[in-house]
């Protein structure tokens, strides 16, 4: 995913609750986003594997 930057944590939080039951077994999410927005709320379903940064922006890894 690579959600527009204004995109509010809320937003992202429900975009990502919607993508989480189309997802395969096993299957991963990497979404990007600036630093100072802090982690993603991961919905049930989704757990975060790692993360690394590049400057301002932030590449968040998580498997279903």
């Amino acid at each position: 995913m690579d959600p527009p930057y204004e995109l509010g944590a809320d937003d992202l939080e429900l975009d990502l609750a919607a993508l989480s039951p189309a997802l395969d077994t096993d299957g991963l999410v990497v979404v990007e986003r600036r630093a100072r927005s802090g982690q993603p709320a991961w919905p049930e379903g989704l757990r975060l594997e790692t993360k690394k940064a590049y400057g301002d922006t932030v590449l968040w890894w998580a498997r279903a």
